[in-house]
């Protein structure tokens, strides 16, 4: 299969997008700088014009994310565990079949997804925990 047409498809379209988010980027550096000006003619606060409140910066990210990764492993492990146990390595090994491996695959997507839904829970609790503290 000869992948130059391919290549060159890509390559024009890219390049097309490129141009467009130039001109896109452009129009919204104008924008940013007429406000700008906007605030320094009023005596606006240039913080509150361009939108970065400090006030709704959350300290909890970490939490969430490390949670939710922590999760995310913990049920690709348990996973794992379950997938061996049962044997359907051994059973796609001999048989090949697909059916086997989109039970495996639904086994891995369903450990990863509960257990980092569950780490998120966790984290929500935590969260509400330590607002109850202050």
């Amino acid at each position: 299969m000869d992948l130059s047409n391919v290549l060159i498809v890509a390559i024009i379209f890219f390049g097309c997008y490129k141009v467009i988010e130039i001109l896109v980027h452009r129009k919204e550096r104008i924008k940013l700088v007429d406000k700008i000006d906007f605030a320094r003619d009023n005596n606006v606060d240039i913080a509150k014009v361009l939108g970065n409140n400090v006030e709704n910066y959350n300290p909890n990210w970490a939490l969430r994310v490390g949670a939710m990764l922590a999760g995310l492993g913990l049920g690709i492990v348990v996973a794992y565990i379950i997938v061996s146990c049962i044997g359907l390595y051994g059973m796609v090994a001999s048989k090949s079949g697909y059916y086997l491996h989109e039970q495996i695959s639904t086994i891995y997507a369903a450990g990863a997804l509960l257990f980092g839904g569950a780490g998120l829970v966790l984290a929500y609790f935590l969260e509400k925990k330590n607002c109850n503290k202050k």
